[in-house]
């Protein structure tokens, strides 16, 4: 047996794998005892970054008894969709108000693009959720975890699409106004 102890957010892992395990029975290992999904982690053992290749055991990536491994990757926070919402009403806020008048001419055009800018950004961390929930292994029997994770992606999309409305609407802005 191989003892190796991870490293993940201040907290330690020990784990145990046999000699000829795979990385990709690391990984799984690490997603059982952590959380993070197999899709977001980056294991770092000696300085260097650990394939993911399931062909590769850990003796051949230089992993043995006593090991100490980093781990890197967030858990899935069904919360983080609702502060990324929290962004893009924040912004449509920001838009209103520049439409409405309440911010100088001379100002628009850099405050239009940083709000195509911040957009964006909510675009992109919006996607990572949903990259995150495609990674979460649902048995079949979990009917009740399979409808809140429909529900969540079917709102993170819905976000999506009305953040490209207002990406459009920036640009519909600058277009006629500016």
């Amino acid at each position: 047996m191989v003892d190796v102890v991870v490293k993940h957010n201040g907290k330690s892992y020990n784990v145990n794998l046999t000699q000829d395990a795979t990385t990709d029975e690391l990984f799984t290992k690490l997603n059982s005892e952590t959380g993070v999904p197999i899709k977001s982690m980056r294991i770092i053992f000696n300085g260097k970054q650990i394939s993911k290749d399931s062909t590769q055991t850990i003796s051949q990536s230089g992993i043995c008894s006593g090991s100490k491994i980093m781990l890197l990757g967030k858990k899935y926070d069904p919360a983080q969709a609702l502060l990324v919402e929290t962004k893009y009403i924040k912004l449509l806020d920001e838009l209103d108000g520049v439409v409405k008048g309440h911010l100088d001419k001379t100002l628009q055009p850099e405050a239009l693009k940083s709000m195509e800018k911040r957009s964006k950004g909510v675009n992109e961390e919006l996607q990572r959720i949903l990259e995150n929930l495609d990674s979460v292994s649902i048995l079949e029997d979990q009917t009740e975890i399979r409808n809140k994770r429909k529900s969540v992606v079917s709102q993170v999309s819905k976000i999506m699409d009305q953040n490209e409305d207002y990406i459009n609407k920036i640009n519909q802005y600058r277009q006629h106004y500016l």
